[in-house]
C-alpha cells in the first residue's frame, strides 16, 4: 500500500471528524470563486457600475485570502498537534518519519483538492443565483445569464492550491523534525494548571484597555496607525487574558468549596482548569476570529442600516435647482402650475459658495455658508428626527457655526473644530450630517447666524437654492426635468432618479453589504469548524472517564448536563470576549459615520450568536453520540 492510498484511507476514516473543516474549505472556495467570477461576468461588464463591482469583488477576495492564510496556519498547526500521537504510533511500528510526513502531507493535499473541486462546482452551479441576487438588490438593470468563468476557476484553483501546498510542506517539515518521544507524548504533557499571577492577569486587562483607548485616537491622518496599534494590543491582550485571567478565575472557583461542590461543578471547573494550558490559545484565537466575523458583519450591516435610515439626507427634496438669481423661483413655480404639480413643501434661500475654506487637516475646494434659520426650516419641513444633535442647543454667536457634511460622506476621519476663510476663523460648535441640499449638490455647509453670514457676503459667490418636495414623484419625467433645467442654464438642476442621479453611493453600499455578509458567513463557518474539531478531539480523550463515571453509578442525565456545561463554556467564553471587542470596534465606526448604530450592533451580535449556538447544539450532539458509542 503506497503513501497516497494510505493517505486516502486515513482521510476517509477521519472524514467524520474533519467534515465541518472540509465544509468550511468548500464554502471558502465557493465564495472566492463567486468574488472572482464577478470580474469576468459579461453582464456585469456592461453595467455602468462594472468598475466598482469588479473592484469591490477583488478587494473582498483579497480579504478572504488574508483570513484564509490565518485560518489555514492555525488549523494546520492545530490539527497536526492533535494527530501527533497517531503519527507517533506509525513511527513506533517502524515507518520512517519521512514516510509518515509524506502520508500526512498527501492526506492534506487530497482533502484540499476535493474541497477545491467541490467548491468550484458548487460555485459554478449557483453562480447565476448569486449574481441575480446582487443585480436585483443593487438595481443593476441587467438580465443575468448562466455563466461559468474558466479564468475564475483557474484563479481559485491556483490560489487555494498554493495555500494548501504551502501548509502541507510546513506539516511535512514539522513531522520529519519531531522525535518519537515528542510525538507519543504530544497529548499528555499539557495536563497541568499553568502558573498565573494576579499581576499578569491585571496586565492583560491593561493591554486590552490600552488598545481600546487607542481607538479614541484613531482619527485624522493617524487613523491607520492607531487602528494597527489597537489591533496588535487587543490580540496580545486577548491571549494574555485567556492565559492568565481565566486561570486565576478558575483557581478561585476551585478554592471556593461552596461553588466547587455544588451539583456537577467539580467536573466542569476541574476539566476547564486542568486543560487551560492547552486550550487558552484556541479560546483566544476563536475570540479573535469571532471579533473579525462580528465586526465585518456589523460594519456592512451598519452601512446598510445607515443607507436605509438617511434617505432624508440624500433626498430631502424631489428636485432641487441652484440658480444664479431670485427670479428663477417664480419661473419654476409657473412651470409646476402648468403641469398641475402638487407640492408637500418647498424651500428657498440664499447660500454663499466659498472656494478657500480650510481646516487644520483639510482644504475644501467648495464649501457653502448658510443661515441657521434657513437650515432649520429645511429640517422642520423634512421632519428629520433621527439625530437631535443637529440643532443648536443655544443661539450661535458671531463667527461661531455648525458644520454639516455633504450627503456623499460615508466616514469622517477629521474632526472639524475651526474653519478659516480668507483669514477669518469660524469656531465650529458641532459637526454632523443632516438634510440640506441632498445628494444632488454634494458640498459641505457651514451654518452660521445672520451677522456672520453678512460678514462673508463680500467674499462668497451668491446662489439661490430652491428645493421642492412633491406629493407624487412619479411625475418626475425627463420632459419636466428639461423644462425646469431650461429656466436656469447658468445654474444646476437635480431630479431624484433623473439624468444626474447615478445613486453611486447607494449601489456601493448595497454591493458591500452583500459581499460583506457573504464573507462573514465564511468566517463563522471556519471559526465554528475549529472549535468543533477541538471539542470532539477532547471527547475522544474523555470517553474512558465518562464510561467509568457511568459504571460507578452516575446517571446519564447528569453526564449529559456536565458535557453541555463544559461545551457551553468553550463556546461562551470566546463569544463574550469577542462581543466586547466588537462593540468597541463598531463604536469607532459610529464616530466616523456620526450616527447611532445600536440596532445594527444588536443585529450583528444576534445573528452570529445564533449561528454559533447552532454549532454548539451540533457539537453537543456529536459529543454525546461519541461518548455513548
Amino acid at each position: 500500500m503506497n503513501a497516497i492510498s494510505i493517505a486516502y484511507k486515513n482521510m476517509k476514516s477521519n472524514l467524520g471528524l474533519y467534515k465541518l473543516h472540509f465544509l468550511a474549505l468548500v464554502f471558502s472556495v465557493m465564495a472566492y470563486y463567486q468574488f472572482s467570477a464577478m470580474r469576468y461576468n459579461p453582464e456585469v461588464l456592461t453595467v455602468s457600475e462594472q468598475e466598482m463591482v469588479s473592484t469591490l469583488g477583488h478587494v473582498t477576495a483579497i480579504m478572504l485570502i488574508v483570513f484564509l492564510l490565518y485560518f489555514s496556519w492555525f488549523s494546520s498547526s492545530f490539527f497536526l498537534q492533535q494527530r501527533k500521537k497517531e503519527i507517533g504510533l506509525y513511527t513506533l511500528m517502524g515507518v520512517s518519519n519521512y514516510k509518515v510526513a509524506l502520508i500526512y502531507a498527501m492526506e492534506n493535499l487530497i482533502m484540499s483538492t476535493l474541497a477545491i473541486i467541490t467548491g468550484c462546482l458548487i460555485g459554478a452551479a449557483f453562480g447565476k443565483l448569486f449574481m441575480m441576487i446582487l443585480a436585483r438588490y443593487c438595481n443593476m438593470g441587467v438580465d443575468i445569464k448562466f455563466f461559468i468563468s474558466g479564468k475564475a476557476i483557474l484563479e481559485t484553483a491556483i490560489i487555494f492550491g498554493v495555500i494548501s501546498l504551502f501548509f502541507s510542506i510546513k506539516g511535512y517539515i514539522n513531522i520529519i523534525r519531531s522525535s518519537l518521544l515528542s510525538l507519543i507524548n504530544a497529548m499528555k504533557k499539557e495536563e497541568a494548571i499553568p502558573k498565573a499571577s494576579i499581576i499578569t492577569g491585571i496586565l492583560s486587562l491593561v493591554v486590552i484597555g490600552a488598545g481600546y483607548y487607542c481607538t479614541r485616537l484613531a482619527m485624522g491622518l493617524n487613523f491607520l496607525l492607531f487602528t494597527l496599534i489597537t489591533t496588535i494590543l487587543v490580540i496580545i491582550g486577548t491571549y494574555m487574558l485567556f492565559r492568565s485571567t481565566t486561570t486565576i478565575i478558575l483557581k478561585r472557583l476551585i478554592k471556593n468549596k461552596n461553588i466547587l461542590y455544588r451539583k456537577t461543578n467539580i467536573m466542569t471547573i476541574s476539566n476547564l482548569c486542568y486543560r487551560i494550558r492547552r486550550n487558552y490559545k484556541v479560546y483566544a484565537t476563536i475570540a479573535i476570529l469571532l471579533t473579525s466575523t462580528i465586526t465585518a458583519f456589523g460594519t456592512v450591516t451598519s452601512l446598510n442600516y445607515t443607507n436605509n435610515s438617511i434617505k432624508d439626507i440624500d433626498y430631502p427634496f424631489s428636485f432641487t435647482v441652484l440658480a444664479d438669481n431670485e427670479q428663477r423661483e417664480d419661473e419654476i413655480n409657473r412651470v409646476l402650475q402648468d403641469e398641475q404639480v402638487d407640492m408637500v413643501f418647498d424651500n428657498h434661500f440664499e447660500i454663499l459658495k466659498v472656494d478657500n475654506a480650510k481646516t487644520k487637516d483639510y482644504n475644501y475646494r467648495g464649501a457653502t455658508i448658510v443661515r441657521y434659520e434657513d437650515y432649520k426650516k429645511v429640517i422642520d419641513n423634512v421632519g428629520y428626527k433621527f439625530d437631535k444633535g443637529i440643532f443648536a442647543d443655544k443661539p450661535l454667536n458671531d463667527f461661531e457655526g455648525m458644520f454639516n457634511e455633504n450627503s456623499h460622506t460615508l466616514f469622517s476621519l477629521f474632526k472639524v473644530n475651526e474653519v478659516e476663510i480668507n483669514g477669518q476663523k469660524i469656531d465650529i460648535r458641532k459637526m454632523f450630517r443632516a438634510p440640506l441640499y441632498g445628494t444632488g449638490i454634494p458640498v459641505d455647509a457651514i451654518i452660521v447666524n445672520g451677522n456672520t453670514y453678512n460678514a462673508f457676503e463680500s467674499i462668497g459667490e451668491k446662489y439661490y437654492f430652491n428645493g421642492y418636495k412633491l406629493k407624487d414623484e412619479t411625475i418626475l419625467t425627463n420632459e419636466l426635468e428639461d423644462k425646469v433645467s431650461a429656466l436656469s442654464e447658468e445654474g444646476y438642476t437635480f431630479f431624484k432618479n433623473g439624468k444626474h442621479d447615478s445613486q453611486t453611493k447607494n449601489n456601493v453600499i448595497k454591493i458591500v453589504y452583500i459581499l460583506g455578509a457573504f464573507l462573514a458567513l465564511v468566517f463563522i463557518m471556519a471559526t465554528g469548524s475549529i472549535i468543533y474539531f477541538k471539542i470532539i478531539t477532547e471527547a475522544m480523550e474523555d470517553k474512558d472517564k465518562y464510561t467509568t463515571l457511568s459504571k460507578i453509578g452516575m446517571e446519564e442525565s447528569t453526564i449529559t448536563k456536565i458535557i453541555r456545561t463544559q461545551v457551553g463554556m468553550a463556546f461562551i467564553l470566546p463569544l463574550l470576549v469577542s462581543i466586547v471587542h466588537t462593540i468597541v470596534a463598531i463604536k469607532v465606526l459610529e464616530n466616523l459615520i456620526g450616527i447611532l448604530l445600536n440596532i445594527p450592533i444588536l443585529i450583528s451580535i444576534g445573528v452570529v450568536s445564533l449561528i454559533f449556538f447552532m454549532y454548539y447544539l451540533l457539537t453537543v450532539k456529536h459529543y454525546l453520540k461519541l461518548i455513548k458509542n
